[in-house]
């Protein structure tokens, strides 16, 4: 079964890059800018996994916080998107002309906090963009379920937005979910029309304690059932435009759609 097939059916796949080596390096630099946060405020160096979790968990949480804030702006995160083996997996996924949604979103989850793990949801009525379009998480570690993994429940994809309260899927059929593993190096790519949550880090690694990760996600400028709707973004954000007021469906490519097939012309 090759990648677009795969993809098409499950609505999910593991990529293997041959970014390791990058990624280590981004989670390097992310952990030297805690670092630098908490020098500049007269506290202890930052030097590992631990050591952030020990700042997460003091008085100081706001300068944990301050940190985690300027993630997502490290040029080495910024260039992620222009990567060329993820723009070639986007492209066989069926996006021919690709664009990102937003930048890249980052995430440094801590163990045992349970507060911020985001239930079953898709990531489509967080945007609205084509139908086609994908996410593709990064992890820069490796990531097993007890760093918590993400879960996915394959083939969930085909039935396009399905009912939702403020982004979270109303009907929560965990029973389904399976969980996706991943090495460092390795991406997990899947449909915003997938339903999938986070995994509970539960580790206890003092060396991989926290599960950093990106998600860059792709949607597709040559896509004509989007091209009909002008293009909207779903930029208010709200839990009344999370539903969307058009119907919804997966597909590749809008022009072997049959569905869309009458509905191309802008």
């Amino acid at each position: 079964m090759n990648i677009n097939s795969q993809y098409e059916e499950n609505g999910y796949f593991v990529y293997k890059t041959n970014y390791a080596e990058r990624f280590t390096t981004i989670r390097k630099k992310f952990i030297r800018i805690f670092n630098e946060i908490a020098i500049r405020h007269n506290l202890h160096t930052i030097n590992n996994d631990t050591d952030i979790v020990d700042l997460y968990g003091s008085k100081n949480r706001e300068l944990w916080v301050a940190a985690y804030d300027q993630l997502r702006f490290l040029p080495e995160v910024l260039e992620l998107s222009n990567y060329s083996v993820l723009l070639d997996i986007a492209k066989q996924c069926g996006i021919k002309f690709p664009i990102t949604t937003n930048r890249a979103i980052i995430r440094a989850d801590m163990p045992n906090d349970i507060e911020h793990d985001f239930k079953l949801h898709q990531d489509y009525p967080y945007n609205q963009v084509s139908f086609n379009s994908i996410t593709i998480w990064i992890p820069f570690q490796d990531t097993d379920a007890k760093l918590g993994a993400p879960q996915v429940i394959p083939k969930s994809h085909k039935n396009g937005v399905v009912k939702n309260e403020n982004g979270i899927i109303v009907k929560q059929e965990l029973e389904k979910c399976i969980t996706a593993p991943l090495k460092l190096g390795e991406v997990l790519v899947f449909s915003h029309f997938m339903h999938h949550k986070s995994g509970s880090n539960v580790s206890k690694d003092p060396e991989n304690q926290i599960r950093f990760s990106a998600q860059i996600r792709y949607t597709d400028l040559s896509d004509q059932e989007w091209a009909k709707r002008k293009y909207y973004i779903n930029i208010e954000q709200t839990e009344k435009t999370r539903n969307p007021g058009f119907e919804t469906h997966f597909h590749v490519d809008s022009t072997r759609c049959a569905i869309c097939a009458s509905k191309t012309k802008v």
